[in-house]
């Protein structure tokens, strides 16, 4: 296989990680109260799955772009690229809003102003609109920037001067770099003039919107970057890689080191009305973006070597529900909101509670998630032909799973 056409087959399994930590965090953490009782600080930093769909996002969707440039060829097809996330993304989520706002319901949503700005992915731009619909969608606006961004980035990086190929490596870790302090610096100057003096619990368009996270997509395009370079270079793996070779578990420490931190050490208590200063803001950031990092490594580089890290994101099961995991995520509010309607799980000891509300919601969300990416999903994609590539292997943004990104981070 060509570094180009590579798909990463274990990243599936990465996704549903994050997608039931995404889940759990709201079901047993939010709905089933855990995050009112000891141990709350660990259970709310579930919503670091968010960080890792960015970082994924970030990686699969902008290597193409970057082995192009690397290798001084045409750049990846931005017709078949749009279109593409386009069927990826689009027609699941109408589906699946359209359906919830009847069914749940959602109020605001079929409405002269309402219907544009949901399933136009509008609502991150205003707070009124920013829990509206089905809730934990609006990320999918950040997502959708994204994309829109990428082609134009990966035109403006190739119009900078790089005769070799070592030049145009630095050239594309000093951009990405830039992009990532760019966003750190973007988030600063909001809290240094005030205009984002605390942060609450819920998110603020100032920070929700493209800048406010273009630092963990440059993570993932860090990560591209380097791929592209071990395979374009034909040197060999370096050092660390074939360290993470041997060891893959130490990427998975690393990951757990930096989760523990960011849960116990820098004062955040997982009260979900906590107001974050922007020290513990800007540091949870770096801390998400660091697991992310360590729990994406090992599916990233040298995915086709052994190891129990490995042999755990081999799983057929977990690759299966990274499969759906756009359903899961599109379709778990709506159950969860629904069950909530029906007064489930309300009664018991918090025990009691914590199970019901982590198997019920689980179950459902995976049979809604299956439902959605089988009936909807791969028809989609089907259409994928309506705008050829004309450069068939060419196979990475455009067979990349559409984001599962939750409320709060994402």
């Amino acid at each position: 296989m060509t570094a180009r056409a590579r798909r990463f087959p274990l990243l599936n399994s990465v996704r549903a990680i994050a997608a039931l930590s995404v889940l759990l965090f709201h079901a047993v953490g939010i709905y089933g109260g855990a995050l009112s009782h000891p141990g709350r600080a660990l259970v709310a930093r579930m919503e670091v799955g968010v960080v890792i769909f960015l970082v994924d996002s970030g990686f699969l969707l902008y290597r193409p772009f970057v082995i192009d440039h690397l290798r001084g060829e045409a750049s990846t097809p931005v017709r078949a690229y749009a279109w593409r996330r386009v069927l990826r993304v689009v027609p699941a989520y109408w589906v699946a809003l359209a359906l919830a706002t009847v069914l749940v319901p959602y109020h605001g949503v079929l409405t002269l102003t309402g219907a544009p700005t949901y399933f136009g992915f509008a609502q991150i731009y205003r707070g009124a609109t920013l829990g509206g619909g089905d809730p934990p969608a609006w990320t999918l606006g950040l997502e959708v920037t994204f994309y829109a961004m990428l082609p134009l980035w990966a035109m403006a990086v190739r119009a900078l001067p790089a005769r070799t190929l070592s030049g145009r490596l630095r050239l594309q870790l000093g951009c990405v770099f830039g992009l990532w302090l760019f966003s750190m610096v973007y988030k600063a100057v909001l809290f240094e003039t005030g205009l984002v003096s605390v942060i609450p619990g819920s998110p603020l368009p100032a920070l929700v919107t493209l800048p406010g996270y273009l630092d963990e997509f440059a993570l993932g395009m860090g990560l591209a970057v380097a791929s592209a370079w071990i395979e374009t270079a034909g040197a060999g793996d370096p050092p660390w890689v074939r360290l993470l070779g041997r060891r893959p578990g130490l990427s998975w420490a690393f990951a757990a080191a930096a989760y523990l931190l960011v849960s116990l050490g820098i004062g955040l208590t997982g009260d979900p009305a906590q107001a974050y200063t922007p020290t513990q803001y800007l540091t949870r950031n770096v801390l998400y973006g660091a697991v992310a990092v360590g729990v994406l490594a090992p599916a990233v580089f040298a995915d086709d070597r052994g190891g129990v890290v490995r042999r755990v994101l081999a799983n057929r099961c977990l690759l299966w529900l990274g499969l759906i995991s756009y359903g899961i995520y599109l379709w778990h509010s709506p159950l969860l909101t629904r069950l909530l309607y029906w007064h489930y799980g309300q009664s018991g000891s918090v025990l009691w509670r914590y199970v019901q509300w982590g198997v019920v919601p689980l179950l459902g969300s995976v049979a809604l998630g299956a439902a959605s990416y089988y009936l909807v999903e791969r028809p989609a994609l089907s259409l994928r032909r309506w705008v050829p590539t004309a450069r068939p292997s060419v196979s990475e943004p455009l067979v990349e799973p559409a984001p599962v990104v939750p409320p709060g981070d994402a």
